[in-house]
């Protein structure tokens, strides 16, 4: 084999590699909070939830009825809130960042909206919030994880992500 064969089987093999780990990082599940005491119920979102190769988006629960949850740098005080059966409003931050090639310097495109979510919660249950941008839309729904589907907000494209999540939601756009 000549030199410059095995210089692109070489960057065919690294970059497979790098891919490889890439997805061996995302497959990696979510660990699943749950309440302290039948008393309660869990509301949280997956800080990190998407990532990709340049890039990834985030969910950041804000608020839970007027109560800030993220911290001078704006970042979430905790993955995860305990609240008392009943209604709740949820204030969230979407946020989509792209072509990140360089850490320090931050990323070339860089999304940030916000919302409101009102849910009803259970004691016992443990309910997830989402959240994408789709169209010049911004999508936010919450899956009771302990089994009941999509309980508020609705989900892009009336709800071919929810099938694969425990339940199809419909409801309106934010």
């Amino acid at each position: 084999m000549n030199g410059l064969a095995w210089n692109r089987v070489c960057g065919v093999l690294a970059t497979s590699a790098v891919l490889l780990a890439l997805l061996s990082a995302c497959a990696k599940p979510a660990p699943r909070p749950g309440p302290s005491g039948a008393q309660t119920a869990v509301i949280w979102a997956d800080y990190r939830q998407d990532v990709y190769a340049l890039g990834y988006s985030t969910v950041t629960i804000t608020e839970i009825d007027g109560t800030r949850l993220v911290g001078a740098d704006d970042k979430p005080v905790a993955k995860s809130f305990e609240v008392a059966p009943g209604k709740h409003q949820i204030s969230f931050r979407y946020r989509h960042s792209a072509l990140c090639l360089n850490v320090s310097s931050g990323c070339v495109m860089d999304l940030s909206r916000t919302g409101k979510l009102t849910v009803d919660v259970r004691a016992g249950r443990v309910y997830r919030l989402f959240a994408q941008y789709r169209r010049g839309e911004l999508w936010a729904w919450v899956v009771d994880e302990s089994g009941g589907g999509v309980i508020a907000g609705a989900v892009p494209d009336g709800g071919n992500w929810a099938a694969g999540q425990r339940g199809i939601g419909v409801g309106s756009r934010l």
